[in-house]
């Protein structure tokens, strides 16, 4: 009792904002535990942490849990899903992801915990839109029904906000932000510290493509500011990156560079995949409003081509890819253009 006290007290930090101060603690319980499911609960606890500021080590983190929880299957399912949520967050291994998340929906329907099934199903929901697959609708469908299951959890583990993430990349757009606008308000009566600079992050994308560009700024700087009390690195790059797009679409060059070259610097350190590819997209967008289709190809090539090896079917999840073409018809490319387009 006094070690499962010990894991949701350093976590509770987290929720509350204080990042440095919870991973100070789950390592310290760590380093004391022998190998087995009471160390590889601390271990779920901190990969959760540090999914916040380096997806690759969270993943490995749920890895090692779930080769330690042998026999505890609530651990299982939960090692499970973090594993899907940082390969979605990385972008990467995608029908991997999906297949952790079916993994960890499955033992939780066995356990009858509809809060954690509602939680895979959401990580589910996002790799398959991103793959674009058709049972993406289903999956939906399943998740949003145990949204009453997951209301007391944190905003970011809860169906209707993965929900408005599928409504945001299939052209929702005002569904999306209204859900956006309402969990944002939830974030605050939770006093749920930790989820709060991601939504608006995401709030903030939905914003931009909207035209409420003044706000998707403002957006940003919030949740940048929040990310940097909390210490969450990765949600640091996250909003500087959609404060360069939203800045390259109001034509302010100083700023939007500024902040998108700031954006990848950190990217290595961080492995905050989805800012990357956001601050790609504001340089090749800025370029292309400053007449230089060559440099915002340049700035856009690499983020295409990341988006094909890792075998994205959605388009509303790489708009940059537009951008792209439009750059590569400018300077005659035309039969490069059309195989984009054809993709």
């Amino acid at each position: 009792r006094r070690l499962r006290r010990a894991v949701e007290a350093a976590y509770l930090h987290f929720e509350s904002g204080d990042s440095p101060r919870a991973e100070a603690q789950l390592r310290e319980l760590i380093a004391a535990l022998p190998t087995g499911p009471r160390r590889a609960r601390a271990l779920v606890r901190l990969a959760r942490v540090r999914s916040f500021e380096a997806q690759d080590e969270a993943a490995q983190l749920y890895a090692q849990a779930l080769a330690e929880a042998t026999g505890d299957r609530e651990l299982l399912a939960t090692a499970h899903e973090g594993v899907a949520a940082c390969l979605f967050r990385l972008r990467e291994r995608l029908e991997e992801s999906v297949d952790h998340a079916e993994r960890a929906a499955t033992i939780a329907l066995e356990l009858g915990d509809d809060a954690l099934v509602a939680e895979a199903w959401s990580t589910k929901l996002l790799s398959e839109t991103a793959l674009g697959r058709p049972d993406a609708d289903a999956t939906l469908e399943r998740a949003i029904a145990l949204q009453g299951a997951a209301e007391g959890r944190r905003v970011l583990g809860q169906p209707l906000t993965i929900a408005a993430v599928h409504w945001w990349w299939t052209d929702e757009l005002d569904r999306a932000r209204s859900v956006f606008c309402d969990m944002l308000e939830r974030v605050r009566e939770l006093g749920d510290e930790s989820s709060l600079p991601y939504v608006l992050v995401l709030l903030g994308q939905v914003e931009c493509l909207l035209g409420l560009l003044d706000s998707a700024a403002a957006r940003a700087r919030e949740g940048r500011d929040a990310a940097e009390q909390s210490g969450q690195d990765t949600t640091v790059v996250y909003n500087l990156a959609l404060e360069a797009l939203a800045e390259a679409k109001l034509g302010r060059e100083e700023r939007a560079r500024t902040a998108a070259e700031l954006a990848l610097r950190e990217v290595a350190r961080t492995a905050a995949r989805p800012a990357e590819l956001l601050a790609r997209w504001a340089l090749g967008h800025l370029e292309l409003a400053l007449a230089r289709p060559d440099a915002a190809a340049a700035a856009l090539g690499e983020a295409t081509a990341f988006v094909r090896r890792q075998e994205f079917g959605e388009p509303g999840a790489m708009r940059f890819v537009v951008d792209h073409v439009e750059a590569l018809l400018e300077l005659g490319r035309g039969r490069e253009a059309t195989g984009l387009l054809d993709w």
